[in-house]
């Protein structure tokens, strides 16, 4: 494979996170451009390497404008939210805990502890009784 092969891949951009790539990816792929995510280290490693060894995005050479191109035009077709306007409302724990006094709510999570560690303890139990 030569150094001008067409089909040979190439990075398009680093980036942070592996989420980041793999929306990018899908983003490429939705207007028909297949790209990979190389991000085995980010995966195992996580931000410890993140500045050292970024994940990489990469498309085939011959590839790459319509890349730049589509990941343009979706930036531009994007829309910016403030999230400081958006009501997310309250989640339901939030909700049903909001009557109660602090230390009603501090015994509610505590029996709530208990009861998962009770679960998780006959589990074990259980297992270790198989033959």
């Amino acid at each position: 494979m030569s150094d001008n092969d067409p089909d040979m891949l190439v990075d398009l951009m680093a980036v942070s996170s592996d989420f980041e790539g793999e929306v990018i990816v899908q983003s490429l792929e939705a207007e028909g451009i297949p790209a990979w995510v190389f991000s085995a280290v980010g995966r195992t490693l996580g931000p410890l390497v993140g500045a050292t060894m970024p994940i990489r995005v990469q498309v085939r050479r011959c590839d790459v404008e319509l890349a730049r191109e589509a990941l343009k035009r979706d930036r531009e077709e994007s829309v910016d939210l403030d999230w400081d306007q958006v009501d997310l409302g309250d989640p339901e724990e939030t909700a049903q805990l909001r009557g109660m006094s602090a230390r009603d709510r501090v015994i509610a999570r505590m029996a709530a502890l208990v009861l998962i560690l009770v679960g998780v303890l006959m589990i074990v139990a259980a297992l270790r009784n198989l033959p």
